[in-house]
Formats: structure tokens, C-alpha cells, sequence
């Protein structure tokens, strides 16, 4: 039978990568560890050649081969000009085993698999990733076999998708037991001569004249035009001082021109204050609270601020600081306890005075002045031959009592 490679391969890959594994525009997930172990991918009309890109017309048979250096087991993806994805290898077929043996040369697919590889659009490059471990990957996150069904279902709708799941199923790997490989064919119109059509990608930007790369080659400053981009998927980066990088991918197809609007946002500078209080106190900068001292504030945006700490019982500080880039604040402030002054009048000279309790002092030409902290307060007058006189203040302020005695009869 024959089957149509449009349903089953094709295409370009990228992504955010993991940490150990690295996202290529043009070689899609690469180790970049050095490995003794190594995987060679390639087709028919290339033998041997994975860095080739050969011509396919419509209709035309396939075949694509892989071979490693040692023992492991290799997965091939498909995916095409468009982002669909296509797992070949493994699969449910009388070829479809993935294990291969050192320097055996497997192709696919195989002659007792019963079908073979038609080339259907759409048109462009396509890419094979060839991917070898020396252990079994746990490929359930990405593809799944439904049953009757020769070939996996795979859950990754885009190359993104397929980029970060790989990266994740790789990432419990020793870094030296896996690799990658690419092969590239490219599906023509028939009756044309060239070897691949190509699209145009318009570039503008809020801020003129800000660098653009694409697939990591600087290609002019904002607004351009790239002319001959190859069908498929495309990484573009676009920078400019003071601003925050943009990056991304776009879909170039045949014989169109791809716009993207660039909107780049200025580059956010911050630095953190770190205040330290003896007592805790709410921190405000330009009258917004931040939390409780002691306290770090991250990430705040360079400038100058005003700096607010507020304690009960205590005065309020107030200092202007600066926020540096990459730099931490350090604010280290002791709050000074709050005290007001209560003054206690009486007629009696020498007369003993009183605060909650506690002998605090005479009263020497009429009057006895004390400095105290915001509180609730009794205060008691006493001399001997007269009543006691005592009062309640709430201190919140400075204040004035008077506490005259009367002779006893």
C-alpha cells in the first residue's frame, strides 16, 4: 500500500529549551554536551549527506535512514512547514522496533513494513530529527498509540510544544547518553527548478532602529524586510538600548510576505531596599505600605523614594533614599520612643506626686513636670494634713493637670 507522508511527517522545530538541552532554529534540540555517542540521519536522494536538502515532487516515494555508533534507541519526528508534528519511529509496523544495534544502518520504511512513504504537500523544507539514547524514553507526555493504530498520535500541536516536551523527556538523561541528528528534504512544486520557493518576512517596531536577528543572524534594523526566507518556522529576535528583548517565532510560507509588529517595552531597572528597625514598624515608600520591618522590598524600579516608618509609640521617621540598579538599599534606623510632657500643679509645696503607683516627684514651686511616653496615666497628690487628690490622663499629647489640695478638719 501506499501512504501518504503528509499524514505521517515534515518539517522545522523550536521552543524554550530546559536547562541541558539547547533549541536550534536549524538543527531543533541539541545536547551540548559532548558525547561519544552518535546518531546519523538522512534520505535517499542525500546518502549519507544529513546537511543536504534534496527535492521531493508530489507523489514521489521516500525513504529515510538512521544508523548509530553504538547501541541505543532512536525517534524520529517529522514535522513540516507548517508545524505539524509526526512521530515515525516508534511505531506499530514489522520495521517499527527503535532499538538499533551499533553501525546498523536502519531504513524506513522497512521492506516487510507493507506501505510506503508518498511525499504530499505542503510545499517547502522539511525536517527528520533523529533522536538516540542509550536508554528507552518515556515518550506518554508526547505521543500515544490508539489502538489499531500503526502510528502514535502526538500531542504537540506546534513546534514549541514539541521542542519543550522533548526537553523535558531528555532532562532525567545523563547528558552524555543522548544526541540528535537533522536531515532536511524539501517537497517542490513539480515542473519547477527551484530548489525550494521562498516567503519574505516585514519587520516593524515602536522604536525605530532597533537590531533584528533572525535564526540568530543580525539581518538589518526596524523597519526591514527579509527577503528569501525559506518556507517554515523562523526564530526572530529583535533588541534596542533600554529596552526588553523580544523573541519569538513566525511562520514564513511560499511565495507570501509574513508581517510582525514588534511592540518592545523599556527596560525595567530595579534594585531592593532592606529596612531594619529596633521595634517593628510599618514601612511606606512615596506613602505606599510595603509590609513590617524587618523587610526586604525586591525589585522596586530605579528612583529616588520617599521612606516612611510608623510604630505606635514611637516617632515617625521619614528619610529620602535612592534605588539603585542591581544594588540593594540598606536602611538601618532606630525609632525613638514618643514622650510628652505632663505638667501637675498643686497649692501645696514639698506635696509627694504620683504616676500609676509610683513616687515620681514633688512639687517645688507649685509645680512637678514630667516627661512620659503616649499612655493611660494615674496620677495621686500627697501631703500630710490634706486630702488626697488624684486624676486620670490619657497622654497624647503634652498636658496640664491641676491637683489643689484641701486641709483636713
Amino acid at each position: 500500500m501506499k501512504r501518504a507522508l503528509l499524514a505521517i511527517a515534515s518539517g522545522l522545530i523550536l521552543g524554550q529549551a530546559m536547562a541541558a538541552p539547547q533549541i536550534s532554529p536549524q538543527r531543533i534540540i541539541v545536547n551540548p554536551v559532548e558525547t561519544d555517542l552518535k546518531v546519523n540521519v538522512w534520505v535517499d536522494k542525500a546518502p549519507n549527506n544529513s546537511e543536504a536538502t534534496p527535492d521531493y515532487v508530489p507523489g514521489e516515494n521516500i525513504k529515510i535512514y538512521t544508523k548509530t555508533n553504538q547501541d541505543a534507541y532512536v525517534y524520529l519526528f517529522n514535522v513540516d512547514p507548517e508545524g505539524k508534528v509526526d512521530l515515525i519511529l516508534p511505531n506499530k509496523y514489522a520495521g517499527g522496533e527503535n532499538f538499533l544495534k551499533a553501525n546498523t544502518t536502519k531504513v524506513f520504511p522497512g521492506p516487510n513494513d507493507g506501505f510506503e512513504f508518498e511525499i504530499a504537500a505542503p510545499y517547502g523544507v522539511n525536517k527528520v530529527l533523529a533522536l538516540a539514547s542509550k536508554t528507552a524514553l518515556d515518550l506518554n507526555s508526547l505521543a500515544r498509540f490508539e489502538s489499531q493504530q500503526g502510528f502514535a498520535t502526538v500531542s504537540a500541536s506546534n513546534q514549541n510544544q514539541l521542542a519543550q516536551k522533548l526537553s523535558i523527556i531528555v532532562k532525567p538523561i545523563p547528558q552524555d547518553k543522548w544526541i540528535s541528528a537533522t536531515a532536511y528534504y524539501n517537497v517542490a512544486r513539480p515542473g519547477s527548478n527551484q530548489v525550494q520557493e521562498t516567503g519574505d518576512l516585514q519587520i516593524e517596531s515602536n522604536v525605530r532602529g532597533a537590531t533584528v536577528y533572525v535564526d540568530g543572524r543580525q539581518v538589518g534594523n526596524t523597519p526591514t524586510t527579509i527577503t528569501n526566507l525559506t518556507p517554515g518556522s523562523h526564530t526572530v529576535r529583535v533588541t534596542a538600548p533600554g529596552y526588553t528583548e523580544y523573541s519569538g517565532t513566525v511562520t514564513i510560507r511560499s511565495n507570501q510576505r509574513t508581517s510582525l509588529d514588534v511592540s518592545l517595552r523599556r527596560e525595567l531597572r530595579s534594585g531592593n531596599v532592606s529596612v531594619n528597625t529596633n521595634v517593628p514598624a510599618d514601612v511606606y515608600l512615596n506613602d505606599r505600605l510595603y509590609g513590617r520591618s524587618d523587610i526586604t522590598l525586591r525589585d522596586i524600579p530605579e528612583g529616588t523614594y520617599t521612606l516612611r516608618l510608623v510604630a505606635n509609640g514611637y516617632t515617625t521617621y521619614t528619610s529620602n533614599i535612592t534605588v539603585r540598579d542591581g544594588q540593594t538599599t540598606a536602611v538601618n534606623v532606630t525609632l525613638q520612643s514618643l514622650r510628652y510632657s505632663l505638667r501637675v500643679t498643686s497649692n501645696v509645696n514639698g506635696a509627694l506626686v504620683f504616676v500609676n503607683g509610683k513616687q515620681a516627684g514633688t512639687i517645688q514651686n507649685g509645680v512637678a513636670t514630667f516627661t512620659l511616653a503616649p499612655d493611660n496615666y494615674e496620677v495621686v497628690v500627697i501631703a500630710p494634713g490634706y486630702y488626697v487628690k488624684s486624676a486620670r490622663v490619657n497622654l497624647g499629647g503634652n498636658s496640664n493637670i491641676d491637683l489643689d489640695l484641701n486641709r483636713i478638719q
